[in-house]
């Protein structure tokens, strides 16, 4: 079984191609915690953990737990309010062994895990960092640095046209998804020309939205088990 989880305002043509390779479509809990525009935002909700594992906030918990059949979600302690950097309580990036995050506001239940850790001062994490393949692409130039004292293989691009409504800007993570060999664009990477570049080094199955304008809508977050 396959599941992506995004927000209900996922271009319908990206949904429909996800669900042609296999995917069953799982629309993001909508959490009232949240400021407004990002209630729908899988990526403040749900940290993925691996392909079989991930930690829920407390009000969406029976949620996940119903929907993603087969996969672990782990019940975290506090849930999400409506200001920053309360929201970003699960926005953290697993890669590898790593989890990356602001770790003075992670929730707890992700701080238990049988991780490594890098601390960043960006709360909004997930939301900054595509993971492609074996390379973290990312926009924020404080988590590119964090992570190259690492030694992990980073690229800086510019992402500044990404849109997020109700904001006046969005970020790659959040605009993008990425699972075995597919990484999925919510727009046009003729948006993004850099970012298309970079993407075509690393892997071939690219699919994105054709003449569309890239839109954060709080990651796209898929599971095989």
């Amino acid at each position: 079984m396959k599941y992506a989880v995004s927000s209900p305002n996922i271009y319908k043509e990206l949904k429909q191609k996800i669900k042609e390779l296999g995917y069953e479509f799982i629309p993001s809990f909508y959490d009232t915690n949240l400021p407004l525009y990002l209630r729908y935002h899988a990526d403040l909700t749900l940290t993925k953990l691996d392909d079989k594992t991930a930690v829920s906030s407390p009000i969406a918990y029976d949620y996940y737990a119903k929907k993603l059949k087969g996969v672990k979600i782990i019940k975290g302690i506090s849930d999400n309010r409506d200001y920053y950097p309360n929201d970003t309580i699960y926005n953290a990036a697993v890669f590898k062994n790593f989890i990356i995050h602001n770790l003075e506001i992670s929730d707890k239940s992700l701080l238990e895990q049988n991780k490594n850790f890098i601390n960043v001062k960006q709360g909004y994490t997930k939301c900054n960092i595509l993971i492609a393949k074996d390379k973290i692409i990312t926009g924020d130039k404080g988590i590119y640095n964090a992570l190259k004292n690492e030694d992990l293989e980073t690229i800086l691009i510019d992402d500044k046209s990404i849109e997020l409504q109700g904001y006046s800007r969005g970020f790659i993570g959040g605009a993008t998804g990425s699972h075995k060999n597919y990484i999925f664009v919510n727009g046009d990477l003729k948006n993004l020309p850099n970012l298309k570049m970079e993407l075509n080094k690393i892997c071939k199955a690219l699919i994105d939205v054709k003449d569309e304008l890239i839109r954060d809508i709080g990651s796209i977050l898929l599971f095989e088990i």
